[in-house]
């Protein structure tokens, strides 16, 4: 049975010096291969693309070229660790990466990648994509806390560069069960800046 993928789409209009307005939509895939319809989909309707599990080992990252001609792509497998380790077995997980509009290469720079999180600079906009361990992983706090902090390393939240921060937080922000650990992320994340939800719910956008 296929888990329908989670998304989130949600037009923001960003005034910056370069760029008068963006589509932005964040998508939970479930593997490249599941979620590809919809994000072919997503591809007529946003600018930028911010996806989440996407599956792929290191040197399969090159099929997300394959989604669309007029997109360009940051990614990031989760896998590269565990296939150092010897024979693979199971199945695939995770990874991260952040589509483009080919229109926009001019003003896009990658400020990092990693295995939860994918950071880049479209003109003086930061835009971030991260994807948190779920409630159910052993010592979520401390990596969440991990994530966050290196996440903080590369992108001042205090500066005047306007920030997006999107994705699948794997919490709910407004009531749930997970309420309460949602908390902690913003904390973590604003603690020194300040922000605004978008949209409730385990996939938002933030900026």
């Amino acid at each position: 049975m296929l888990t329908k993928p989670k998304q989130t789409v949600t037009n923001i209009t960003m005034a910056t010096n370069q760029l008068s307005a963006l589509r932005l939509c964040s998508y939970n895939l479930h593997g490249l291969n599941i979620g590809r319809p919809g994000l072919i989909d997503m591809c007529s309707i946003s600018d930028i693309i911010l996806v989440q599990e996407h599956w792929l080992s290191p040197e399969r990252l090159h099929l997300m070229d394959t989604v669309s001609k007029d997109f360009m792509y940051f990614a990031s497998s989760a896998m590269t660790e565990k296939l150092g380790n010897g024979v693979f077995r199971g199945r695939p997980f995770g990874g991260v990466g952040v589509f483009v509009r080919k229109s926009l290469a001019h003003s896009v720079v990658l400020i990092k990648a990693s295995d939860r999180f994918i950071i880049i600079k479209i003109g003086d906009l930061y835009v971030v994509n991260v994807y948190f361990p779920d409630t159910s992983v052993l010592c979520r706090d401390e990596l969440v806390a991990d994530i966050c902090s290196e996440i903080e390393s590369y992108v001042c939240v205090n500066s005047s560069n306007p920030i997006v921060i999107g994705g699948d937080f794997n919490c709910e922000f407004y009531g749930g069960i997970s309420y309460r650990e949602c908390q902690v992320v913003i904390y973590l994340l604003f603690k020194r800046g300040r922000y605004c939800p978008r949209r409730t719910g385990s996939c938002l956008l933030l900026v």
